[in-house]
């Protein structure tokens, strides 16, 4: 019972830390265009803002002075972002930036700590399942906003959309947070795994393929639903395609999961990648509902399958250093996650389309699964000889 407790506020962190801090803006990304009058220009660099916060955040929680009281260090940070998803709602467009900024500094504080505390009991406790379950809970947070944002959208609009994830945060987190426990002791620990002895310079591939993954899939998660709503022909799926990619992401991560214990989890990121470069590339192939859905289904059953195999990978190939290699994973990542929304939102500005944005996502994909299959290939080599 004491585990279910300590998973389940896990899960409810990951959702609020993530689902909402993160993965707001893209429900609620219309209705702002809609209501504050902010163009496709501006909304990529608002969330590029959100995404240059989450860099610094995960950046600074890798740092070993965060080891020792990394439980409290997360409580603080998940304050933080529900503190500043509230302020969305009465801050002008002139500092949402700045707001978004700092969200997601708390975002990627939280994710990195919560990660480390996870994973390592997770291991010391024999129980890989609960790695799926915990990311899980990024795709409990994106139905969380999927079906809250319409209901407060249409109620009250987009303040109202900001402040009422604040106050669901809220209540979640002060019921459930109270059973989330840290034991640091169990860093050398190790989680079975195919890659039972992995090539170390593994963990560059690894770096540069997620950072790579985190250009190429923000494109699509930022801006899937302002795509939908903004296409008349498909315009009354915008709402469902944010609903399947949450819906399809909380069971992804127990197959990819398992799949990566199977046949090793670098052989399971290729294939991973490969599938999230086809679903961002669906709507341009075909451009009506059923696009959008396979868009929207390949993309929730891939990006939190992909981090949770990252992760643990990661933590594989530096034990001894959890937090300070989901630190520095979460930070190349963080990286291209800046360059997607940014770019693209120039390009859709630029073109007037949504189409060079997706096909930009789809090349960078197509280049992480590259690289990843190259490291893994390496990796094999390398054992095969040793």
């Amino acid at each position: 019972m004491r585990g279910f407790r300590f998973l389940s506020a896990a899960v409810v962190l990951m959702a609020v830390a993530m689902g909402v801090g993160r993965f707001a803006y893209t429900p609620l990304l219309p209705l702002m265009e809609e209501g504050a009058g902010i163009s496709h220009r501006m909304a990529g660099l608002i969330g590029s803002a959100n995404l240059a916060g989450y860099l610094v955040g995960a950046f600074s929680a890798s740092n070993a002075v965060f080891r020792v009281r990394r439980l409290t260090f997360a409580w603080v940070a998940i304050g933080v972002v529900i503190a500043t998803t509230a302020l969305m709602a009465v801050t002008p467009v002139s500092s949402w930036m700045v707001v978004r900024f700092v969200t997601g500094a708390g975002s990627g504080f939280a994710f990195v700590l919560a990660s480390s505390i996870l994973l390592d009991r997770a291991a010391r406790e024999k129980r890989p399942d609960w790695i799926a379950i915990f990311y899980g809970g990024v795709g409990a947070g994106i139905v969380l906003t999927a079906i809250a944002v319409p209901i407060l959208g249409a109620w009250g609009g987009w303040r109202e959309g900001w402040l009422g994830l604040a106050l669901i945060s809220t209540v979640l987190c002060a019921v459930t947070l109270p059973s989330l426990t840290d034991s640091a002791n169990a860093e050398t620990a190790q989680i079975k795994d195919a890659t039972a002895h992995p090539y170390p310079a593994l963990f560059g591939w690894l770096a540069a393929a997620y950072g790579a993954q985190g250009m190429g899939y923000v494109i699509p998660a930022t801006f899937l639903v302002a795509m939908v709503a903004g296409t008349p022909a498909i315009a009354r799926y915008a709402a469902l395609s944010w609903i399947v990619v949450g819906v399809v992401a909380i069971p992804s991560t127990i197959i990819w999961n398992r799949l990566g214990i199977a046949i090793g989890r670098d052989v399971a990121l290729v294939i991973a990648l490969c599938v999230m470069a086809i679903g961002a590339i669906a709507p341009v192939v075909a451009t009506n509902a059923f696009g959008v859905i396979v868009a929207a289904a390949t993309l929730g059953g891939t990006f939190i399958g992909v981090t949770a195999l990252t992760t643990a990978l990661g933590r594989t190939l530096r034990p001894q250093q959890s937090h300070v290699a989901i630190g520095q994973l979460t930070a190349a990542f963080g990286v291209g996650q800046i360059l997607g929304p940014a770019v693209a939102g120039v390009l859709i500005s630029d073109y007037e389309s949504y189409t060079p944005a997706l096909v930009v996502s789809t090349g960078v994909l197509s280049l992480s699964a590259i690289v990843m299959a190259c490291g893994a290939i390496l990796a094999r080599v390398r054992r095969r000889a040793a």
